[in-house]
């Protein structure tokens, strides 16, 4: 395995979710509540605050965003302040889902722009917020139910 690919994985052991038992770990990071919100919701708020004293947040959210994985929290966050990180670092030029780039590579690079932009922690989750509250609204207004993320 490669340096990049040896990374991808070692970050892992320093996780404070590492000792988690299941099913915890498959309930914070899976899809074990998509039809219910308010379970998906309490159990991530948990989860969020696991990560927001890990040391290794930043290779977590960088290992959900650069590998498209939809589900559960990563860094504290979810899918859709993944991806909103995703674009502002896509934004600034590393090409963290670029799919001719391996894995291990964009996870490097995306790692790399986390550790030196802090504040996306908290910028992207009043993004993400804010785009789901118009997603809301966009559906209200359409006479359809609003999806729950």
């Amino acid at each position: 395995m490669s340096g990049d690919g040896q990374r991808l994985e070692a970050w892992k052991k320093a996780g404070e979710c590492r000792d988690f038992p299941q099913p915890w770990s498959d309930y914070l990071w899976s899809l074990e509540f998509e039809h219910r919100p308010d379970d998906a919701k309490a159990f991530h708020s948990v989860a969020k605050a696991v990560c927001e004293r890990c040391p290794v947040r930043a290779e977590c959210l960088a290992y959900a965003a650069s590998g498209g994985l939809e589900w559960g929290v990563y860094g504290g966050k979810v899918c859709t302040d993944r991806r909103r990180i995703a674009r502002m670092a896509e934004a600034d030029g590393v090409p963290c889902r670029d799919r001719s780039l391996p894995w291990p590579q964009r996870w490097r690079l995306l790692t790399d722009w986390i550790r030196t932009h802090r504040n996306v922690f908290d910028e992207a989750t009043g993004e993400a917020s804010a785009e789901r509250q118009q997603r809301r609204l966009r559906a209200r207004r359409n006479g359809r139910s609003p999806s729950p993320a």
